[in-house]
């Protein structure tokens, strides 16, 4: 899982696994396994960008580019995947 680049951070409640799972299957598709990083390492990092919650993100995304920020977000959204 790839530790650089823009970050698109992602929380998601213990009650949706199945469709968190699923997103970061299509997010890998969208921009590779090396761009979503599950790691404690990389969720630590990010915990203090996930807003006011305080929450460690559930997962962190690298896109390179808008297209892929766009194809993210509309995955978050079909699957109702909160985006921080």
């Amino acid at each position: 899982s790839s530790t650089s680049g823009s970050s698109a951070l992602r929380s998601v409640s213990p009650s949706t696994p199945e469709r968190f799972l699923e997103g970061l299957e299509r997010w890998e598709g969208v921009i590779g396994s090396d761009g979503v990083s599950t790691t404690l390492e990389t969720l630590s990092r990010y915990q203090r960008s996930c807003g006011r919650t305080g929450h460690r993100p559930t997962a962190v995304l690298f896109p390179r580019n808008t297209a892929e920020v766009s194809k993210i977000l509309t995955i978050a959204q079909e699957l109702r995947l909160p985006v921080y």
